[in-house]
């Protein structure tokens, strides 16, 4: 068993989102050089130094940016490592990479009956909620056709 609590995988969580907000910003200063850059005038190609300043801040902000994704890339991948250690997953399920939930494009989702056009995220049908590629849960879909066909089933009541 992991020693993770929620509030470790919360705190993981916290931190991923204030990366993403650092990266939206770096972006947003590198399309405001760009674009004063271009109000004036200015070219990679020109020689004039307001662009040498200002292609140094976008390459700086470029940097900052790939650095800052990097960081990001590796939190992910280590929250995620963490998630099935918690979950104690061997094997992470091919469809829904361990979380035992997917999104499907429609409301009939595993069940595949008419359905709504609406997104929907529901147990995984591949691995059934487990997150496993090798331990899955309970088939839903053969459950709920065994318990269709015993209530649809007559009995002889005649002696």
């Amino acid at each position: 068993m992991s020693d993770y609590t929620k509030y470790d995988i919360r705190k993981l969580q916290d931190a991923l989102a204030k990366k993403d907000m650092q990266l939206a910003a770096a972006n947003e200063q590198i399309a405001a050089l760009t674009e004063m850059a271009l109000r004036h005038g200015l070219t990679p190609q020109s020689s004039k130094s307001p662009l040498g300043y200002l292609s140094s801040l976008i390459t700086e902000q470029k940097k900052e940016i790939e650095k800052l994704q990097q960081e990001l890339k590796g939190e992910r991948e280590c929250s995620w490592r963490q998630m099935l250690e918690i979950r104690n997953i061997e094997k992470p399920c091919r469809k829904c990479s361990g979380f035992g939930v997917i999104t499907y494009g429609d409301t009939s989702t595993w069940r595949g009956r008419i359905g709504g056009q609406s997104i929907t995220a529901d147990i995984c049908d591949h691995c059934w909620g487990s997150g496993d590629d090798i331990r899955h849960w309970m088939n839903l879909k053969t459950l709920f056709i065994s318990k269709i066909k015993k209530s649809t089933t007559t009995y002889n009541l005649e002696k």
